[in-house]
């Protein structure tokens, strides 16, 4: 096991004439070279840690980016007008997607908006009927 000895203990042994000056510089030369080691494996951990914070960083980023992007979708609503023997069955099945947990649901948001209180609808009347869309218009 080494034993690391001060540089003050150095400097009285240099002193006393126990040290030669050539011993003390290569005392002096080897602690210099310890300290710049240690410096560059500590900026070497350091360097790695960075590169791996930036790259978890980046890629979280992204794929929170592309998940949003390629799940957003859009509300709208349209108006439509009831054909010979349309019925809210018939427009339901053919306006309701995904969005809606079944074609019920999608019915009664299309009474709710249109006030209608049965399922009775006339030819020529008006509907506005709501649907998604993934593109922003």
């Amino acid at each position: 096991m080494r034993y690391q000895v001060s540089k003050e203990f150095m400097e009285s042994q240099l002193r006393r004439g126990y040290l030669s000056e050539r011993d003390y510089r290569n005392y002096k030369w080897r602690i210099r070279r310890q300290r710049e080691i240690r410096n560059r494996i500590l900026l070497l951990a350091f360097t790695v840690c960075l590169v791996l914070v930036m790259a978890v960083s980046y890629y979280s980023i992204t794929s929170y980016a592309e998940s949003e992007i390629g799940n957003m979708s859009f509300k709208y609503y349209t108006d439509i007008q009831v054909e010979y023997g349309d019925s809210l069955w018939s427009i339901a099945r053919e306006y309701c997607d995904s969005h809606y947990d079944n074609i019920f649901d999608y019915m009664n948001e299309v009474r709710s908006i249109n006030h209608i209180k049965g399922d009775t609808i006339r030819e020529g009347q008006m509907l506005i009927v709501p649907y998604y869309s993934n593109e922003y218009k």
